[in-house]
């Protein structure tokens, strides 16, 4: 019984090293990529509105759409890295 114990604790630190590994080589690049690809598309889906070229007056709306794209994705990751943590500080028993 004792084997069993001392393998189910090997395995979870090995397991939680493994996914502390990708998460700190993977995690942050796409995090940042993701970012910058939502920057990117909030631009491009409101450029019309930033440039105002009809004269209209949207240049701040089309730049409050873009603040409001980015921040919402940051939330998500933030909400997403919140998740990954509470599930890291989980302890499983065998």
């Amino acid at each position: 019984m004792k084997i069993m114990s001392i393998l189910g604790i090997i395995l979870q630190t090995q397991i939680k090293t493994d996914i502390n590994k990708i998460l700190s080589d993977y995690g942050v690049p796409i995090a940042s990529a993701i970012i910058l690809l939502s920057a990117i598309i909030g631009v491009v889906s409101n450029l019309d509105k930033i440039m105002d070229s009809d004269g209209r007056g949207t240049r701040k709306e089309g730049m409050m759409n873009v603040v409001w794209i980015v921040a919402g994705v940051v939330v998500a990751i933030a909400v997403i890295a919140g998740i990954v943590a509470l599930v890291s500080n989980l302890k499983f028993n065998i």
